[in-house]
């Protein structure tokens, strides 16, 4: 059997121009007509390897929704930490301390203003989350956290909770 790097067993990993391994899985939904996805995984890629801490665990591509009591984003960016308590409703147990990111998609004709504002101020703010979380308290990280970054009227918003 061939050697595999021990951060790659059993991992589903991406892999990006020049054969360099993602440092996440990634789920990316079909869209329909009209829409596309606001970043490109490179852009992700580069952001979560800025961050340095490997907590992201996978980043889903999905199609926007309506903001609703789960989800505060229609569009943009939210990221998901499974705290490290026990939960009942966590499916893995590996998923405990790590991230789930969702990237939602936007209309096609607010893609490129919707990408320079989350490369440039929304990925940012990500990383700085995400940096921060190793040093919470275990408190903080015990819990389940969300953090969301969007655009509203050409602006970028933070969510948090």
């Amino acid at each position: 059997m061939a050697s595999v790097a021990p951060a790659l067993v059993g991992a589903c990993v991406s892999l990006r121009a020049h054969n360099t391994p993602m440092l996440f899985a990634s789920d990316r939904d079909p869209l329909p007509p009209g829409q596309s996805y606001p970043l490109k995984a490179q852009a992700m890629d580069a952001a979560l390897r800025e961050a340095g801490n490997g907590l992201v665990r996978r980043v889903k591509w999905l199609r926007s929704l309506e903001p609703n009591e789960f989800t505060p984003v229609g569009s943009g960016i939210l990221a998901e930490y499974d705290g490290i308590e026990p939960k009942p409703r966590r499916t893995h147990a590996h998923d405990a301390g790590m991230v789930t990111i969702m990237v939602y998609s936007v209309p096609g004709s607010e893609r490129a203003e919707t990408e320079a504002v989350l490369r440039d101020e929304g990925l940012p703010a990500l990383v700085s989350w995400l940096a921060a979380i190793p040093e919470r308290p275990e408190t903080w990280r015990s819990e389940h956290h969300r953090f969301a970054v969007f655009l509203r009227d050409g602006s970028l918003e933070q969510w948090e909770d």
